[in-house]
C-alpha cells in the first residue's frame, strides 16, 4: 500500500512539473513574440484588412470574367447550333 501512495505522489509531481513547464514555455514564447514583433497590432490589422479587400476584389473580378466568358461561349454554342439546325 505504501508503494501505491508513493507512485501516486510521483505521478502528481510529474504532472505539476509538466504543467509548470508548459506555462513557463508559453510565457517565454509570448514575451519573445511581443519583443520581436515586426510592427504593431494596429498596423498588422490594417494590412490584413487591405489585403482581404484586394483578395475580395480579385475574386469578384475573376468571377465576373468567368461568368462573362461562360455567357459568351453559351451564345457562341447556341449560334453554332442554330446554324446547323437551319
Amino acid at each position: 500500500m505504501n508503494k501505491t501512495i508513493h507512485t501516486n505522489t510521483a505521478q502528481l509531481h510529474d504532472l505539476v512539473a509538466l504543467f509548470t513547464g508548459i506555462l513557463l514555455g508559453s510565457l517565454t514564447g509570448i514575451a519573445a513574440m511581443l519583443l520581436f514583433a515586426p510592427r504593431s497590432g494596429e498596423k498588422t490589422r490594417a494590412d490584413l484588412l487591405q489585403k482581404s479587400a484586394q483578395l475580395h476584389d480579385r475574386t469578384q473580378d475573376t468571377f465576373v470574367g468567368l461568368a462573362n466568358l461562360a455567357h459568351f461561349d453559351q451564345r457562341k454554342v447556341l449560334a453554332g447550333r442554330r446554324s446547323t439546325i437551319s
